[in-house]
Parts: structure tokens; C-alpha cells; sequence
């Protein structure tokens, strides 16, 4: 949803990625900090975030 994808733009920014702007849209700049913390997190790292994501962050 929206305000998942907000919450994490918000957790992505505050371990000092750039996301742009916390709108809750899954653009390129959240999708290559996801992309990067799924790799340092040991997960599939497809750049689509989930909820084990979510939870581990």
C-alpha cells in the first residue's frame, strides 16, 4: 500500500539512502535502495520490496 511504501521510503532515508521524495510510489532511486538492502540483508535481492523487508529494517 501507499503508506507501507511511505514507511519504508521514510526507514530506506533515515539509514541514509536517497529515495527522492517520501510520496509512497516506488520510483528508481527507492528501488535501488532496496535492491541494495536486500543484498546486505542476505535476501533475494529482485529490488521489490516485501514485508519481510519492512520488518527487518
Amino acid at each position: 500500500s501507499g503508506t507501507e511504501m511511505k514507511q519504508l521510503q521514510m526507514r530506506l532515508q533515515a539509514l541514509g539512502y536517497n529515495v527522492g521524495k517520501v510520496d509512497g510510489i516506488l520510483g528508481a532511486n527507492t528501488r535501488d535502495a532496496v535492491q541494495d538492502v536486500q543484498q546486505k540483508l542476505g535476501l533475494p535481492a529482485d529490488a521489490w520490496p516485501t514485508h519481510e523487508l519492512l520488518n527487518r529494517l
